[in-house]
């Protein structure tokens, strides 16, 4: 009851354009760094906008947390509101444009931003008023300056412990005839089929700017090895509970729950590294509440909030400080040291996003064609 009033609210806010901070209008900038939320670095009063402050969110486990942790600490803090708007993506703000862009505030994946950031639709963060940005590990950091991370988890090999007698310790264990038939990978138009991608020009000399060795590699897996390409993460789990794959490409997160529901699986950290899977917050260039927009990002940063963000994604938090307070059993699970952070692999999206539509056609003619043959 309590969702459906929230989405007939937030319909109310994108038809009658009523109390909310997005949509069209000028591209609102912070008045100045001193204000930064909860407390700026110079002291000073925040004024916070009316709101709603619209928060575009993809409709999964972190929206109840957002809701009731979150939005308590957030009307308290600016005496306005947050509404989420649940099935938001990068693919929509893109297609709804400059001039009539809906949310003030989305989380995005690393992939996304960059795409974002080509379309100039999202602001350079000012980082002089994210509270938690002298605790970020060294590489939480996204290179166009758009986004600022919020957790991130690794993308890397999962295995059933009931059908592989060793682990594997390579991505390029792939590859090995003993998995004939029986490997599961991610799309290749997603984030983490471009991923690997790149780790298989990376193991026959190339890179991710020298992908034509990696196509030629992802085309003999999926001539010998390739049992599928997932088209969702449900299809995907559905494959591995039933053990119609015995290895294959997932997230730690994801490995970590199905094992909790009982399946015989477990994740690896390949030798040659693991691919971060990075969620970041991004402000809108057209938002009208940039005071209201630095506050909802300050709180979901917040330790003490990522307490239970953390258990209900799957995701670390991108910070020292809140990843040395998360009880033992959850840190064992998630990055939570310097060294585990300097693991993560994170590729350079603002080239593949110039290479996204090159890449797709070739994989669907280069590698889908040859699995489905």
């Amino acid at each position: 009851m309590r969702k459906r009033a929230l989405s007939f609210l937030l319909a109310a806010v994108m038809v009658l354009g009523i109390a909310g901070c997005g949509g069209s209008g000028s591209s609102a900038a912070p008045e100045s760094a001193g204000e930064s939320t909860g407390g700026s670095a110079a002291g000073g009063e925040i004024e916070y906008e009316e709101g709603p402050l619209i928060v575009g969110s993809w409709g999964g486990s972190l929206d109840p947390v957002l809701e009731e942790v979150i939005l308590p600490q957030f009307k308290e803090l600016t005496g306005a509101e947050f509404i989420l708007d649940p099935s938001y993506s990068s693919t929509k703000m893109i297609a709804e444009g400059k001039g009539n862009i809906s949310v003030d505030v989305a989380i995005m994946g690393d992939s996304e931003v960059a795409d974002l950031a080509a379309f100039d639709l999202v602001q350079d963060i000012d980082f002089s008023r994210i509270e938690m940005d002298e605790y970020f590990y060294e590489n939480a950091y996204d290179k166009t300056g758009k986004g600022v991370f919020f957790n991130w988890g690794r993308y890397g090999l999962f295995y059933r412990t009931d059908l592989v007698d060793t682990p594997p310790t390579s991505w390029a264990d792939l590859w090995d005839e003993q998995y004939a038939d029986s490997v599961l990978i991610n799309r290749m138009s997603s984030t983490a089929g471009k991923q690997l991608l790149c780790m298989a020009a990376e193991l026959n000399g190339g890179d991710q700017y020298n992908i034509d060795p990696g196509f030629e590699a992802m085309g003999r897996l999926a001539e010998t090895n390739l049992f599928a390409i997932g088209e969702s993460t449900a299809q995907m789990g559905q494959m591995i509970t039933s053990g119609d794959v015995a290895i294959g490409t997932w997230w730690d997160g994801r490995t970590y729950e199905l094992r909790d529901e009982g399946v015989p699986v477990d994740f690896v950290v390949p030798e040659e590294g693991v691919f971060a899977t990075v969620n970041e917050w991004v402000i809108s260039n057209e938002t009208e509440c940039p005071n209201l927009a630095y506050a909802f990002i300050n709180l979901c940063l917040k330790p003490e909030n990522q307490m239970y963000e953390v258990p209900a994604t799957g995701y670390g938090p991108c910070d020292t400080q809140s990843a040395a307070m998360l009880p033992e059993d959850v840190r064992e699970r998630v990055i939570d040291t310097d060294e585990e952070a300097a693991q993560l692999i994170v590729l350079d999206w603002e080239y593949i996003s110039t290479q996204n539509a090159d890449w797709v056609e070739r994989a669907d003619k280069e590698i889908v064609a040859k699995i489905q043959q």
